[in-house]
């Protein structure tokens, strides 16, 4: 498969990535993960389009068991696919912005706060 004839489906992908549906959540970043392990060179715009709703996905007091299991997987096909610009320390600063920052304590959930 060419990495192009994933575009169209990958560009319907972010509205899925919500805590409306952690389910379809979850199938979607088990397809993100496929695609990041098999055919890496078709996520070249994950960093502007899905990223952005993950990162909003993964603030969610409700992400747990298999969905949250699904995005470690995705997190962890990302670093190896070796994407430019998502590397490890890349995803770990994006990760920690929401805790770091300044308003992180009334943004966040009590779990986050306490943990």
């Amino acid at each position: 498969m060419h990495p192009s004839q994933l575009s169209t489906v990958i560009c319907e992908l972010p509205p899925l990535l919500n805590e409306c549906d952690l389910h379809i959540a979850q199938l979607t970043l088990t397809l993100l993960t496929s695609v990041a392990q098999t055919l890496p060179a078709a996520l070249d715009n994950i960093g502007s389009e899905i990223l952005p709703e993950i990162l909003v996905l993964v603030k969610s007091p409700l992400l747990q068991g298999a969905a949250l299991a699904s995005m470690l997987d995705f997190f962890q096909a990302l670093v190896q696919a070796g994407l430019p610009g998502l590397g490890f320390r890349e995803l770990v600063i994006l990760l920690r912005q929401p805790v770091t920052s300044d308003n992180a304590a009334s943004t966040l959930h009590k779990q986050v706060r306490t943990a």
